[in-house]
């Protein structure tokens, strides 16, 4: 089984320009926990992740003010990535430390779906379960 047929394709995504506030409405608005930071041609330049709102919750609300309108840029991670070609059941999974979804970007960087990665260990089992 390739990740193509297991990714998540329907997708939201931000330019590196927006700020802080509109990704949390974008987290918020889709009950998300990351959104992705994408240029114009869709090459993925980072992800928003939920911790980012979550380490700054206790931020007085004049600060807060203030943080909501930089760039989200200055927030984003990145993550490893995987191609969509790339086969789900054999490919090394990181760590249980590691975010839960995996951007899936094609040969020119651009984000064309994410993965979960309880999708990919529920995909292992079922192979497992055929032989």
């Amino acid at each position: 089984m390739l990740v193509h047929e297991l990714m998540r394709t329907h997708l939201v995504s931000l330019s590196e320009e927006a700020t802080y506030a509109e990704a949390v409405d974008i987290l918020d608005l889709y009950q998300l926990p990351w959104v992705p930071i994408t240029d114009g041609s869709r090459k993925l330049i980072g992800l928003f992740e939920d911790t980012a709102v979550l380490s700054r919750a206790s931020i007085p609300a004049d600060e807060l003010s203030v943080i909501s309108r930089r760039p989200i840029r200055e927030f984003m991670s990145m993550l490893p990535v995987v191609n969509p070609d790339t086969d789900a059941v054999s490919f090394e999974l990181q760590d249980s430390n590691s975010p839960r979804w995996i951007p899936v970007v094609d040969s020119d960087n651009r984000l064309v779906g994410m993965l979960d990665r309880v999708v990919v260990v529920q995909a292992r089992l079922d192979a497992q379960d055929q032989q």
